[in-house]
């Protein structure tokens, strides 16, 4: 559960989400479903006639998913926030300016590596 009612996000399952390689799974989880589990080219499955039952679907959720992790209103206004003190035992302290960026640049096809260092610092591969 990464947001509320409201559409709010919990912070603190964000940054599980970032941390674990979430970003990552997700839009792995798109191409998949649009390479038909690679069996066709990611450009061609929305069109291939044997696409599978379901898949409209699941790209609708997909998508409003992403729309509500890059919609920066929500994200920044969280009331859900956690503190500005780091949290303990070594977890990085979350950011959701850096949250938002990150869900960008993999958005756009960049993928992500060392998102939580044990440095505190959120870094995204170029």
């Amino acid at each position: 559960m990464l947001f509320d009612e409201r559409k709010f996000p919990y912070h603190l399952m964000l940054q599980k989400f970032l941390c674990s390689g979430g970003h990552n799974a997700l839009f792995e989880t798109f191409n998949w479903a649009l390479s038909m589990g690679g069996k066709v080219p990611v450009g061609e499955g929305l069109e291939h006639p044997d696409l599978p039952d379901g898949t409209g679907e699941f790209l609708d959720a997909w998508l409003m998913l992403v729309e509500k992790m890059v919609n920066p209103s929500t994200v920044l206004e969280s009331p859900h926030a956690l503190p500005a003190k780091g949290p303990p035992h070594g977890h990085p302290p979350f950011s959701a300016l850096r949250f938002l960026v990150v869900t960008q640049k993999v958005r756009r096809g960049k993928g992500i590596k060392g998102v939580c260092g044990t440095e505190g610092k959120l870094g995204v591969a170029e």
